[in-house]
Order: C-alpha cells, then structure tokens, then sequence
C-alpha cells in the first residue's frame, strides 16, 4: 500500500461543518480586528511634530523688507519704457543689497543686451 500524504485531503473525511468554520473565521477576524484597532489608537495617542511650514527663514525675511522689491519693479517699468540706461542703474542697486536676486540679474542682463552690450550680458547671466 502506497503511503498517503498527511496534508492531503481525506476523501473519507466529513467536511467540517460550514457553520463552525464561519465561527472560527469570525473569532479570527474579531481577534484581528481587535489588534488593527488598538494599533490604530496607539498611533492616534502617540504625540505628532507638526509639519514643516513653508514660512520664508529670517533672512529671506529681512529681503523683502528692504526696499529692494520696489526698486526692482522700478527697474522693470524703466525696462519695459525703453529706458536701458535707468534699467541697469536700478538693477546694480539692488545687486548692491541683494547679490544673489535672480530677478534683479535677469533684468540687468536684459538691458545690456538692449543696449549693445552682449559681453557685459553674458557675464552677468
């Protein structure tokens, strides 16, 4: 006789009763449930360190309270006026206060470039 795999079905065996295996199938899911539920409270408990804001740092701050945002839309206008010349001297003002504005940067290399002065651009940008 050939022997037979333990973990086989028995082909003789009952099936279990339907309503016993949903008996014990609920008691493991209560037991289970039970389990997420008290993981989820102890993480609802446990102390949260707020998120990060997006606030500007102090010296970011401090820039935008200089002044120097005025001065740029001054450059600007003069820019979009045709006034090269008044473009670059308000751009290296506030370069003077802020040497790394990208914007003030930008605007300068702009009117050089308007008034002919391609190397001056260039290292500028």
């Amino acid at each position: 006789m050939a022997d037979q795999n333990p973990e086989a079905p028995n082909p003789a065996t009952p099936a279990e009763d339907p309503a016993a295996v949903a008996a014990r199938l609920d008691a493991f899911v209560g037991v289970a449930g039970e389990n997420v539920r008290a993981a989820a409270d102890a993480r609802l408990t446990t102390e949260v360190t707020p998120a990060p804001t997006d606030a500007p740092d102090a010296a970011e701050a401090a820039e935008s309270n200089d002044g120097m945002d005025d001065v740029l839309t001054e450059a600007q206008d003069a820019f979009f006026d045709g006034n090269f010349r008044g473009t670059v001297e308000l751009a290296k003002r506030v370069l003077a206060v802020r040497p790394t504005d990208p914007g003030a940067y930008e605007i300068l290399a702009l009117a050089l470039m308007a008034l002919n002065q391609y190397d001056l651009a260039a290292e500028v940008s």
